[in-house]
């Protein structure tokens, strides 16, 4: 069936009107991106395993670089994206994403200390 000459076809809107959802989009429930706290959790036990393995100040500042500004940046960028999906009208998060935050953190504030310490051991050896 065709629409009323000046009315837009179900499930469009005319120029310069916002679209408005359709039932189907409206039910999508928005989820945290827990792909941020893997690859926050993984790159600073990276780094301070490669820390602790290989004795050079310059891999050192690098992994302490990985393991501190990088990974809780990620897990910044986290939280704001989270927020953002919890303003959302439906929210669903798997239980274990709360204590996978909390490890995340853990994990990179461990992590740091690995290459600080290859830092600190190097500059006191000057």
């Amino acid at each position: 069936m065709a629409a009323p000459h000046g009315a837009a076809p179900h499930g469009s809107a005319p120029a310069g009107l916002p679209q408005v959802p359709t039932s189907a989009d409206s039910l999508a429930a928005a989820t945290p991106p827990t792909w941020l706290l893997f690859l926050a959790g993984a790159l600073a036990l990276v780094a301070g395993i490669v820390a602790l393995i290989v004795a050079n100040p310059i891999v050192a500042i690098i992994c302490w670089l990985i393991a501190g500004p990088v990974a809780i940046g990620l897990l910044a960028w986290f939280v704001i994206k989270d927020t953002f999906a919890r303003s959302s009208g439906l929210y669903a998060a798997p239980g274990w994403v709360k204590p996978l935050h909390t490890v995340a953190i853990v994990v990179s504030l461990i992590c740091i200390l690995a290459p600080a310490w290859r830092i600190a051991d190097w500059v006191g050896h000057l």
